[in-house]
Parts: structure tokens; C-alpha cells; sequence
């Protein structure tokens, strides 16, 4: 081996080994910011403002802070923060298929990695988007907004549902995808994967919210329409008792029945529990044989992946009682578990993540290539150099909306009227809470909890026809 291929290892080498330790993954970047809300530290100036500000994450940047503000009381900011999203959401709605900047940075993604492309949202984070935007509206006291954002939920599933059918038909005919998928180091990496997000039909479809819809339509005695939302929910969550009985009661008033006149009114709690888990990157290096002067020569061809491991967390159910009983009046059940929701996301979203890969693959095959006519056998040790450093060099794309809760729950319950101190058990406070629940009779109340590590909100209005 002479002197310049020595240099020319030495340099490419350098060159890899500084590529692979210049990026922080963006899941490390955000427990930071958690840390900063379980500690009571503002997020002013945080990463989080200057994802805002930057153009390839304002979107998650918007997703993200306002989620926090609205965790940690900042209501306002939260929703300017939404508002914001929204604006984005409507822009991607409303441009053409063929996009000069759009194809350029998909370009880009293949040339490098798809951390260079505008951070895409998922159907699940529209709609949580759009519940999550009800109940800063709902306690900011402006009841004449609500109604326009349980329409939009509503229509939303409705357009995600036929953008989902249109991607699928797509995927299908990605078959350099299927090659990869096919391959057996692949298929144990994603078995476990593939398990949970095999459990759901969609990503967007949403126990949670179709319930918010059912709560408010029943709440302006559109009975059928309760009905119907109560009934999705039922049928994506079966295992909740709640949605049966709320389904059966509107049965119920359609077949003559009448309201309660007892004096008594209904709490409706909406219980956000945790965050959701982050992405984790998967590498595998594929030994591919090509023909090099009339010998087989193997080139080491790295892949990454991201993928969703199965989590240990667990719902655990917000129990309420009353001031100075222990006996409970109520628990949450659980109505989605968002991080199914991201894994079927994910799970649609593979072939074309695998198909970028591929082509990426593609051109590091030919670099490779190239390397062994310039070079000979000496740059076997390159190409090895390669395939342990490369993946790192093209790391996959962990971005997602992380401060979205793992876990919702609701539960609905009779209480007369009057003001009831109610201590919630089940939390992620260090000790029970205590929340003031206003109930009128033949109303409803609604109780909107938050809890993650080091901070718990709760709020409780008296909703108005």
C-alpha cells in the first residue's frame, strides 16, 4: 500500500468518524426539554424556540411548544402555538402535487438522509391537534369556537381515511421496498413491530376524539351524531365500558327515552396520561456481491431504520373520589394508546423511507465501485471503514411530536348539583390531587386532566349549549 492510498484512508476515514458524532438525535434533544417541565423551568429560549424558528421543524417546533405550554398552564402561548400549526397544515393542504422546493429537498433526502426534508405530519398528530386545541379554547372560555374544531376532527378522520387508502395503492407498487422488507436481517428487526402495529387498521382514526365529538354533539342533543361517535369509538376501543354506555343511552333518547330529571348533572373526564415513547434508529449493514475485474468482490452497504420498540409503560387509571371518602366514585379507561396510532403511521410510511434507503444504497454501491477500479484491493479496508461508519453517516428520522400524551382515558359519572371537591389518585404528582368540579343539574361538566412526570393540570367547566 503506497503512501497516497495511505493518505486517502487516513482522510476518508476522518471524514467518517466526524460525520458520524456531528448530529444529536432529536429524541435526546427533547428529554432536555422534559426534564425542564418535570423541574419547573421555563421553555423560553429552550431548543424548542429555535425549532419554531427553523425551516425544516416549524411545524414540530409549533407541535411541540405548544404542547408544553399547554402542560405547563401557558394557555395562550399554547394556542398561538396551535394556531401556528394550523397555518402549516393548511399550507401543505392547499400545495401542488409538484413542488420545486418540495422535490428538491426529496432529492436532497436521498442523497443524504431524510432529516433534510420538512418534517411531514402524521394523521394521528392532526387530529390530537385539534383536540388538544378544543380544550385550550374550551378553558380560555370561548365557547363559540369549539364547534368548529369538533367539525374539523370529524372531517379530518374523513379526509385522513381517504389519503390513507390513495398511500397504500402507492405502496404497493414500490417494489424495490418489498426487496428490502423481504430480507431476513429486516423482518427480525421489525417483527415485534410489525405485531403491534398490525393490531390497527389506521393510524387516524381516533377513540379519543371521536368521543370529544360524541360528548359534543350530545351536549347540543344531536342525538344521532352522538350516537355515531360514540359507536367509532366503540368499535375502536370495544374494551371501554363507557363508550357502550354512552352508545346504549343514545340509543336509548332516539327510541323515545328522555333525559334525566333527577337534580343531578354528568362529569365527563378526559385524562392525558405520560408521553409518548420516541423512535429508535435501527442500522443494518448488507453484504452485497458485485462483479470487480473478473472477481466477486463484497460491498458492505449500510441501512437505517427507524422503528417503535415495545414500551414498558402501562395505563394506569385516574381514580376520583370525593373529598374525604375513600370510596371511589369513578376511573378512567383507556380510549387509545397513541403510540399503536404512531407505530401504524410508521408502519404506512416504511416503503417509501425503505425506497429513499435503497437509492441511497444505490449510490454508495457506486462510490464503492469506483473506489475498487481507483484503488484495487486497498480499498477493501475503506469499504469496510464504510459499512460500520455509514449508517451513521445517513441516520434515519426519529422526529415525531414527543410531548403527546402515551396514554388517554375517559370516564363519565353522575354527581348533584352543587360544588364537589373531588381527589384525583393516579397521577404522576407526588401526591393525590385535589380538583374543584362544578356540576349543574341537567348539564354537563367537563374535567380535563394532563399529568406527566413533575407537572399536573387539571381544568373543569360547565359546558353551554
Amino acid at each position: 500500500m503506497n503512501f497516497r492510498i495511505v493518505q486517502n484512508l487516513t482522510v476518508l476515514t476522518a471524514v467518517l468518524l466526524l460525520l458520524w458524532g456531528c448530529a444529536t438525535p432529536y429524541p435526546v434533544d427533547m428529554e432536555a426539554v422534559k426534564t425542564g417541565i418535570a423541574c419547573g423551568q421555563p421553555i423560553s429560549g429552550s431548543f424548542l424556540d429555535k425549532q419554531v424558528d427553523s425551516g425544516a421543524n416549524k411545524l414540530l417546533g409549533s407541535l411541540e411548544r405548544g404542547r408544553v405550554s399547554q402542560l405547563t398552564g401557558q394557555l395562550e402561548q399554547s394556542s398561538q402555538d396551535y394556531m401556528r400549526a394550523f397555518g402549516y397544515f393548511l399550507d401543505d393542504d392547499g400545495s401542488p402535487l409538484f413542488s420545486v422546493s418540495a422535490n428538491a429537498k426529496s432529492l436532497a433526502a436521498i442523497a443524504t438522509s431524510d432529516l433534510v426534508m420538512d418534517y411531514t405530519w402524521k394523521g394521528y398528530e392532526r387530529i390530537f391537534l385539534y383536540v388538544s386545541e378544543y380544550f385550550n379554547q374550551l378553558a380560555l372560555g370561548h365557547p363559540e369556537n369549539l364547534f368548529p374544531l369538533i367539525n374539523n376532527i370529524v372531517f379530518q378522520m374523513a379526509q385522513e381515511e381517504r389519503k390513507y387508502y390513495k398511500e397504500v395503492e402507492k405502496a404497493k407498487a414500490t417494489s424495490e421496498a418489498g426487496s428490502i422488507m423481504g430480507n431476513g436481517d429486516f423482518q427480525q428487526a421489525y417483527a415485534e413491530f410489525n405485531q403491534e402495529a398490525a393490531k390497527l387498521l389506521n393510524s387516524f382514526e381516533n377513540a379519543y376524539a371521536y368521543y370529544l365529538a360524541g360528548v359534543h354533539y350530545e351536549l347540543h342533543q344531536d342525538w344521532n351524531n352522538a350516537r355515531l361517535a360514540y359507536q367509532k369509538a366503540m368499535a375502536l376501543q370495544p374494551a371501554n365500558q363507557t363508550f357502550h354506555a354512552d352508545a346504549a343511552r343514545m340509543e336509548s333518547l332516539l327510541s323515545g327515552g328522555v333525559p334525566p330529571t333527577d337534580g343531578m348533572g354528568d362529569v365527563v373526564v378526559f385524562y392525558e396520561q405520560g408521553y409518548i415513547d420516541p423512535k429508535s434508529p435501527v442500522s443494518l449493514t448488507l453484504p452485497i456481491p458485485i462483479p470487480v475485474n473478473g472477481r466477486i468482490r463484497i460491498m458492505f452497504i449500510p441501512f437505517s431504520f427507524p422503528i417503535y420498540r415495545k414500551s414498558l409503560q402501562v395505563p394506569r387509571p385516574l381514580i376520583l373520589c370525593q373529598e374525604g371518602s375513600s370510596q371511589p366514585i369513578a376511573q378512567t379507561e383507556v380510549a387509545n394508546d397513541m403510540l399503536f396510532l404512531a407505530m401504524k403511521a410508521l408502519s404506512e410510511e416504511l416503503p417509501a423511507i425503505i425506497f429513499r434507503s435503497v437509492l441511497r444504497a444505490a449510490a454508495a454501491t457506486a462510490v464503492q465501485y469506483a473506489g475498487y477500479e481507483s484503488m484495487g484491493s486497498d480499498f477493501t479496508v475503506f469499504a469496510m471503514l464504510y459499512g460500520i461508519f455509514g449508517s451513521h453517516m445517513q441516520p434515519p428520522d426519529l422526529r415525531s411530536w414527543l410531548t403527546l400524551p402515551r396514554f388517554t382515558q375517559v370516564a363519565r359519572f353522575r354527581l348533584p348539583e352543587g360544588t364537589h371537591s373531588l381527589v384525583l389518585y393516579g397521577t404522576d404528582a407526588y401526591a393525590p390531587q385535589t380538583a374543584t368540579v362544578p356540576v349543574a343539574a341537567g348539564r354537563t361538566t367537563l374535567l380535563h386532566c394532563t399529568s406527566v412526570p413533575g407537572c399536573v393540570r387539571h381544568q373543569s367547566t360547565v359546558l353551554s349549549r
